[in-house]
């Protein structure tokens, strides 16, 4: 049985239960009253012909004595008002005792069907809020189940980079890459368009690619370019850099070296929505040494160096929409 047929049935329950409960307390009361009160009434008349016999005999005994007649008669008559008047408020006490224990039943069990009531709010509170809980779940389940199912059909732009060519002499450091946006989704990716730069620098790279993706963001034209799944499109270059003016950097008697990035960048729209959709990337060309060393190019050793001894890897920050 589930929670709410359950808390059906416990209501229908308690309410049956408070109603018979009501119906015999009120029947029991009832009885119980017109019982006393008829009770009390018979034996106020029995004691009041009693009192009046009583009264006749002292009248009667009156007439003869040497008291006056007058004096005695008046006596017996007062003598029986008192009485009468005596039993009247104990006929009173008695059904105000009465009153008092049938007021502290209905209290009682006003108590219990309270204590009753209280307690099934309690649950239908509790059982409301586990019914609420459950339905934000579940409705936090549907929308993420159908985010999941969005994202598996609409476009995907996968960025990767090739490392075509790297040169070195005294005064010239020369770098040709060649980036590759494809269109790995399963859905067509429109207003596409794509930006990649390079840039050298010794330090705060993170800083410089930040911003870089930051102002990608702002751009405002729109292309008529569309990637269908599958398709790709290649952007290269090749960077000339004078070996004098590079960023190295050297610290505390370490080598001398610098990073050089490769920030590429693309925005598109899925079908039939106007807000863009964003994938960046950055790549670092290193020598290809360790984990280490292949962030980095060497000064003491970059003349040396060459497209197969050096590699461009991801490097840094990356975003994706």
């Amino acid at each position: 049985m589930s929670g709410g047929n359950w808390s059906r049935h416990t209501a229908v329950g308690l309410a049956s239960l408070g109603f018979f409960a009501s119906v015999l307390i009120v029947t029991a009361f009832t009885y119980h009253m017109g019982w006393s009160v008829g009770s009390k009434d018979t034996e106020a008349q029995r004691h009041q012909t009693e009192y009046a016999d009583r009264t006749d005999s002292r009248i009667g005994a009156c007439f003869g004595n040497a008291v006056p007649e007058r004096e005695c008669v008046e006596k017996a008559i007062r003598d029986n008002h008192e009485q009468q008047r005596a039993e009247a408020d104990l006929n009173a006490q008695r059904q105000m005792a009465d009153w008092a224990f049938w007021v502290l039943v209905v209290a009682g069990a006003s108590f219990i069907v309270t204590s009753i009531g209280t307690i099934f709010l309690a649950w239908q509170v509790y059982l409301t809020r586990e019914a609420v809980k459950d339905t934000g779940e579940g409705t936090e389940a549907m929308v993420e189940a159908n985010r999941i199912a969005a994202n598996a059909q609409r476009p995907w732009i996968a960025i990767d980079a090739e490392l075509l060519h790297f040169s070195c002499d005294d005064r010239i450091l020369q770098i040709e890459c060649n980036v590759t946006f494809r269109n790995t989704g399963k859905m067509v990716a429109e207003n596409f368009d794509a930006y990649v730069t390079h840039y050298a620098v010794a330090t705060d790279f993170l800083e410089a690619q930040e911003a870089t993706f930051d102002k990608f963001t702002q751009r405002t034209n729109a292309n008529d370019m569309v990637i269908v799944p599958g398709q790709d499109t290649s952007w290269a270059f090749q960077s000339n850099l004078s070996t004098m003016t590079l960023p190295w950097r050297q610290e505390g008697g370490c080598r001398k070296d610098m990073h050089f990035l490769v920030l590429a960048m693309a925005r598109y729209r899925l079908p039939g929505e106007k807000r863009w959709r964003f994938a960046m990337k950055s790549f670092g060309v290193g020598e290809y040494r360790s984990n280490v060393d292949d962030r980095h190019i060497i000064h003491e050793s970059v003349c040396e160096q060459s497209a197969e001894t050096m590699r461009i890897r991801p490097f840094g920050r990356s975003r994706a929409t």
